[in-house]
């Protein structure tokens, strides 16, 4: 049995602008998150260099293997 489908019809302007701007706040959102994101790490980054007093400490303690 065959369905009963209607070919596709390309989509409007309208609906496609619609879909573009979706993208885009979608794109612009997870930009936002990584530069949230990335701030976070810096911080923590310079609160870590400044209580142990030197960043080469920091980075020794942080690459550190702990197993």
């Amino acid at each position: 049995m065959k369905a009963n489908v209607k070919p596709q019809r390309p989509q409007s302007r309208g609906l496609a602008a619609v879909w573009q701007a979706r993208l885009a706040m979608l794109v612009m959102i997870n930009v936002a998150q990584l530069w949230i994101l990335s701030a976070a790490v810096e911080a923590a980054l310079a609160h870590a260099v400044h209580s142990t007093g030197s960043a080469r400490h920091c980075l020794r303690y942080m690459l550190a293997d702990r197993t």
